[in-house]
């Protein structure tokens, strides 16, 4: 791996308080280069990915506001990597690391809706992992809104471990915070990653309010304000994976969105939006067929149109083979290559669809409780739970774990669904219950 020419990082260097370390670069291998302005950059044609290794990847992603995209770009970036055979690539995966103030703009339950595609996508694409959520740093998933912290620190060791033969990629799904704030814990390795992004919205995003003034909190950071960025070397930006503007022709990628409101939509509108996708929910491939439902699950939002979009996704295609044109033809066509459209009993678990259909798919979102020290606290004896048709719900009973409310603080619960009447939990679902104690 090459490094920064040195009056580039003092041009950075100067440019960026917020890292006290100057910032190198991973410098992926093409005669094409960044250049200073975002007007006339164009991105390398390989992110200098060597699957052969295979480098480390890390994948940061929000899903709990604006956009829910992620439910079902998580699980299609996480599929991509398995058609690959690159599940031991992935190092850190974190996500609803929306970490703005979003209370009374967008429905808290979009947290548990990540944590669905988190678990089910472990599930079918063959991630052997135990904690979802990164209760503990050993884990490699991170759920930000319950373990901000984890996710922090554990991201901040891996670029740690980053050297020049062994470089970590990031790629940037959501805002830039977690990754700055892992920027700023680290204290080595910094000279090292390479950042993929498709989104200016999320390099920026949020910082003082500058994107988006719905009542969000001041205080977060950009990724320029730590070292990363086109300029610097360790930003590689490729093509809105959303849609291609050329003048004003606009090509739809991995993101189609419906041209009629809710309101006037009717069914042949509905089937039209998702024609694309559908070769998704026919082939015989658990995983993929549930990639489709996420992508219909996005209608049940209440915004005014509905999208086809899993348009993160399209990072993942271009860290491993440079594809920057990424559409719902493409992505079919490049699992073909990799024989990923057929049944695969690995994929499934040996799992009949009459068995899937029994599996636990979704748990209820709760609402946070709030306490006063002292008070008794009364968590929820059962819980709705979605089945694998994506349409029978069930009440289980919850085992809480023993948890002690007697001091201030605030307290994320897990509880153990009790499955009976032949309901499967086979991905391992949880039920989750924040509990704030006050004085």
């Amino acid at each position: 791996m090459k490094t920064l020419r040195k009056a580039a990082l003092l041009a950075i260097a100067l440019l960026t308080t917020a890292c006290s370390t100057q910032q190198a670069a991973v410098t992926p291998t093409s005669s094409t280069e960044a250049s200073a302005s975002a007007e006339t950059y164009v991105p390398p044609v390989s992110s200098g990915y060597d699957a052969k290794k295979p480098g480390r990847i890390a994948y940061t992603a929000d899903g709990n506001a604006h956009d829910q995209d992620d439910w079902a770009a998580t699980p299609g970036s996480l599929s991509i990597l398995a058609a690959a055979g690159l599940q031991d690539a992935l190092v850190h995966y974190d996500y609803n690391d929306n970490t703005a103030d979003h209370t009374g703009v967008f429905p808290m339950s979009f947290t548990q809706e990540m944590r669905d595609s988190v678990t089910n996508a472990i599930y079918f694409f063959g991630y052997d992992v135990k904690d979802t959520v990164g209760k503990t740093t050993d884990s490699i998933f991170y759920d930000v809104s319950l373990y901000e912290q984890n996710a922090i620190d554990h991201l901040a060791s891996e670029i740690e471990k980053s050297t020049e033969d062994d470089p970590l990629y990031i790629i940037l799904g959501g805002p830039a915070e977690i990754v700055y704030q892992a920027m700023e814990k680290a204290e080595k390795g910094k000279d090292h990653i390479m950042v993929i992004s498709h989104s200016q919205w999320n390099e920026w995003a949020e910082a003082d309010g500058t994107w988006c003034k719905r009542g969000l909190k001041d205080g977060l950071h950009t990724l320029e304000q730590c070292g990363i960025s086109t300029d610097n070397g360790n930003l590689i930006r490729i093509p809105d994976q959303n849609t291609i503007t050329n003048g004003d022709e606009k090509t739809p990628m991995l993101c189609i969105t419906s041209d009629k409101t809710k309101e006037v939509q009717t069914q042949e509108d509905f089937n039209k939006l998702y024609a694309e996708a559908q070769w998704m929910n026919e082939v015989e491939n658990p995983g993929l067929n549930y990639i489709y439902e996420r992508l219909v699950d996005m209608t049940k939002e209440e915004d005014d149109t509905d999208k086809c979009d899993m348009s993160d996704a399209g990072m993942m295609l271009y860290l491993l083979d440079g594809l920057q044109k990424n559409n719902y033809a493409t992505l079919k066509d490049w699992y073909a290559e990799h024989d990923f459209l057929n049944k695969d009993a690995r994929l499934n678990k040996t799992l009949t669809t009459e068995q899937l259909n029994n599996d636990i798919l979704e748990v209820q979102y709760l609402d946070t409780i709030e306490v006063k020290a002292g008070d008794t606290v009364h968590l929820p004896e059962t819980v709705t739970v979605t089945l694998g048709d994506n349409t029978t719900t069930k009440e289980l009973t919850v085992t809480w774990d023993t948890t002690d409310f007697t001091k201030e603080g605030t307290y994320i619960v897990r509880g153990t669904l009790q499955t009976t009447d032949g309901i499967s939990n086979t991905k391992g679902h949880n039920a989750y219950q924040v509990v704030k104690v006050s004085k």
